[in-house]
């Protein structure tokens, strides 16, 4: 929606106002059946060097069940347009786990993805949000959400057909093709790294707090125009929360949570605090200690969710009354 030429004056406003290394990685994220070649010429030629597509799938009755603009075809004609455009890395963002949905049914998505050739995948499982269409629609019976067990075996599939087909699992659902495919924004979340975010409703991290913009736009011009940050709110982070988002976010990637950088942010050794949760992760092959790294196996990541929970639980107990 927003023409090129716009985008070049927001991206030369960055270059003017911060230090950009010269291989910064600058990715626009687009929908298929939104843009063409000549849209895609032109950003590339504005600055844009990586480009994200929201394929969601490459099946017409999934994308219509998912209320997505686009058909399959015009997914296939947005990666096409990409690289014709000259773009070296594209990333595509696929949705799974729909209610219904078989293994076959999504092992032709990945395979569709690998033939398009794009260096990145993102596969995303289906989250059925309480207060949308389709959560009250399963709320009503009308929907099935997929079982608990064909989400934990489509998830294994994902990871050893992609793997397989020369893809690198590097975070629980992303894959590239080498580590210089990899998202360099997604993974400076997953490592903590400070970010600043502009526009309505934008959120900013600064290893200490969390603040966020205010989300109406009209509002937001209101203030930049009178001089006034637009800020909306903050919240600063507590160490027990900055421990467990470390071992949230660690988890999630192959990298895992590098044991000497846990100690000396939080001063205190990861196996001693998590001694009988790392026992049990490693004994049932779930997790291991490698070269200095507490990660998860491929069973593991499939478990993220109670196993954080599990971290969770020691992390945020209550102090003992003196």
């Amino acid at each position: 929606m927003l023409e090129a030429r716009k985008i070049g004056q927001i991206l030369e406003a960055v270059e003017r106002n911060f230090n950009v290394d010269s291989d910064a990685e600058i990715t626009l994220e687009a929908n298929p059946g939104t843009i063409g070649t000549n849209y895609m010429k032109q950003v590339r030629r504005a600055g844009i060097n990586r480009i994200s597509i929201g394929v969601q799938s490459f099946n017409d009755e999934k994308l219509k069940f998912l209320g997505r603009i686009h058909t399959a075809d015009q997914a296939v004609d947005a990666i096409n347009h990409a690289q014709a455009s000259g773009f070296d890395s594209v990333s595509l963002d696929l949705i799974y786990a729909l209610p219904s949905e078989t293994p076959d049914e999504w092992q032709a998505d990945l395979e569709k993805a690998v033939d398009t050739g794009a260096n990145h995948v993102s596969c995303y499982i289906l989250t059925l949000e309480p207060s949308t269409v389709m959560g009250l629609r399963v709320r009503k019976g009308v929907l099935s959400p997929c079982e608990p067990e064909t989400v934990h075996s489509m998830f294994i599939q994902t990871s050893v057909f992609l793997t397989g087909s020369g893809y690198e699992h590097y975070e629980i659902s992303s894959f590239a093709k080498g580590q210089q495919f990899r998202s360099r924004h997604n993974s400076s979340y997953w490592n903590m790294t400070p970010y600043a975010g502009f526009g309505p409703g934008a959120h900013s991290y600064d290893r200490d707090s969390r603040f966020w913009n205010r989300s109406s736009l009209g509002a937001y011009i209101r203030d930049i125009n009178a001089g006034i940050l637009p800020s909306s709110g903050m919240e600063r982070l507590e160490p027990e929360q900055k421990m467990l988002e470390t071992v949230m976010l660690g988890l999630r990637t192959c990298q895992g949570i590098d044991l000497e950088e846990f100690a000396a942010e939080f001063d205190t050794s990861f196996t001693s605090k998590f001694h009988d949760l790392v026992l049990t992760i490693s004994g049932q092959s779930m997790g291991f200690i490698r070269n200095g790294r507490f990660c998860l196996s491929l069973e593991g990541m499939a478990c993220l969710d109670s196993i954080v929970e599990a971290f969770a639980e020691k992390i945020l107990q209550p102090l003992p009354r003196s």
